[in-house]
């Protein structure tokens, strides 16, 4: 924005970096969403909790 204020930049170009600021933000976010659902999908179908390296269950 500092750069369009000082005339360096188009609006064009200005609109350009901000759609792609935002998009960019949403496939990261898109992306530790799907990381926490795997793990946490995984962590179910091995009834193991990874970070504590233990099981989720007690065995007999």
């Amino acid at each position: 924005i500092k750069r369009y204020q000082s005339g360096n930049v188009s609006i064009t170009d200005l609109s350009i970096a901000q759609n792609e600021k935002d998009t960019n933000r949403r496939a990261y976010f898109s992306a530790l969403k799907d990381y926490w659902l795997a793990y946490y999908e995984l962590r179910a179908l091995t009834l193991f909790d990874f970070e504590n390296q233990e099981l989720l269950y007690k065995s007999e």
